[in-house]
């Protein structure tokens, strides 16, 4: 029986620290969707106003370049959300790592080294119809 106490603690445990993980891996999620809506209404919602005052005065000249800042917070908002998961999501973060590490120096006795270039030169052969022995 005591045996079976230690058991369903230590079960117990696992299971609280999972529970305890999976609620900071949803809380995540809503503050980077949070974070993403207010984000896109701070972008768009000047450019969808500036179109209603544009629509019911017919003022275009004197609104020109009040357009174009809106329009550039629209691109501004469609670039920044990468950057917004880049910040808030660790599997995010070691990919775009993962993506630099990917320039690194091969050393000439690396085996992986050594097929990429064997591979190259026979994707050059096949290309130009030539073969060296």
């Amino acid at each position: 029986m005591r045996v079976m106490a230690e058991h369903s603690v230590e079960g117990s445990s696992q299971l609280n620290a999972s529970q305890a993980q999976s609620k900071r891996t949803k809380w995540n999620v809503i503050k980077t969707m949070i974070l993403v809506s207010v984000a896109f209404v701070f972008c768009w919602l000047p450019n969808n106003i500036l179109s209603m005052v544009i629509l019911s005065s017919g003022q275009t000249a004197t609104l020109a370049v009040a357009y174009y800042v809106t329009v550039f917070l629209i691109y501004l908002n469609i670039s920044m959300n990468p950057f917004i998961y880049a910040l808030k999501h660790e599997g995010v973060k070691q990919q775009l790592a993962g993506l630099g590490v990917c320039c690194k120096r091969r050393h000439v006795g690396d085996a992986t080294a050594g097929s990429s270039n064997q591979a190259v030169g026979e994707t050059k052969q096949a290309r130009t119809g030539t073969t060296h022995s």
